[in-house]
C-alpha cells in the first residue's frame, strides 16, 4: 500500500497515463510479491510503470541508489536503515516489508554448513569463516546473536561479505565454513544435490516475528 501511495506523489512522470518509479531491491524471498505484482500487472492497474533494479548486497547498494535518485524506493534491512539515519542520510522508512517467522521452519535466514564439514552447532563455528551478504548489517547482527546464545563472543568467527546469489558456490568450494542464507537460494542449494546441515536459524536468536526489511 505504501508503495502505491508514495510513488504517485514522488515518482517521475512519463508519457501516457502511467507514472514511472524505480525500485532498488535485494533479490530474496521477501521481494517476491513485488516481482509477482509487476508480472501480473497489478502496478499498471494503479497507474505505475515499475522498474526493479536488483541489489544483491542489499542495503549497501539500495541506500546509495535512493540518495542519488537512481531509485525512488527500496527495501533495505532494518539495520541498514538505522545505520543510514544515524549517519544523517536523507531517507525515511515508510513501512515494514517483511518479518521473519516464529518457528525454526519459518525462520527466513538459516546458518548452513556442508554435511561433510561435521559442523552441526553454532559453537563449532568458533574460528571459522561465515558468509554474510554485507558487513555490519543484519546478517552480522543475527549471526552474532546466535553466537552469543551459544556462549561465544560476536567476533568468534570471521565474517566474509558475499552476495546471496554467490554464497552457495563459496560454501561448495570451501571458501567459507558456513553461510547465512535465505530463499530462493536455500532451495537451489538443496536441489543441486549438495548435502548440508542446518546449523541454526538466526532471526529466532533475537526474537520471533522479527522485522527484517523496510520500505524506504
Amino acid at each position: 500500500t505504501e508503495i502505491y501511495t508514495l510513488s504517485l506523489h514522488d515518482a517521475l512522470p512519463i508519457s501516457g497515463n502511467l507514472t514511472h518509479i524505480t525500485l532498488s531491491m535485494i533479490p530474496i524471498e521477501d521481494a517476491a510479491p513485488v516481482y509477482i505484482g509487476k508480472e501480473k500487472g497489478f502496478f499498471a492497474k494503479q497507474g505505475l510503470d515499475v522498474t526493479i533494479n536488483q541489489a544483491p548486497s542489499g542495503g549497501p547498494q539500495i541506500l546509495p541508489a535512493l540518495v542519488s535518485g537512481q531509485a525512488q524506493f527500496g527495501d533495505p534491512a532494518v539495520m541498514d536503515l538505522v545505520l543510514a539515519v544515524s549517519k544523517g542520510l536523507p531517507v525515511i522508512g515508510v513501512g515494514v516489508e517483511s518479518h521473519s517467522g516464529s518457528t525454526t521452519a519459518t525462520d527466513m535466514f538459516q546458518l548452513i554448513s556442508l554435511k561433510s564439514s561435521g559442523i552441526t552447532s553454532v559453537s563449532q563455528l568458533k574460528g571459522k569463516k561465515v558468509a554474510v551478504n554485507a558487513l555490519n548489517g543484519l546478517g552480522q547482527v543475527l549471526v552474532g546473536a546466535a553466537l552469543r546464545n551459544a556462549g561465544l563472543p560476536v567476533n568468534a568467527v570471521t565474517y566474509v561479505p558475499i552476495n546471496f546469489p554467490d554464497m552457495n558456490a563459496a560454501l561448495q568450494a570451501g571458501r567459507v565454513s558456513a553461510i547465512w542464507q535465505t530463499e530462493p537460494f536455500l532451495t537451489q542449494l538443496k536441489q543441486s544435490g549438495t548435502q548440508v546441515n542446518v546449523v541454526s536459524p538466526t532471526s529466532l536468536a533475537i526474537s520471533k516475528n522479527l522485522p527484517i526489511s523496510v520500505w524506504v
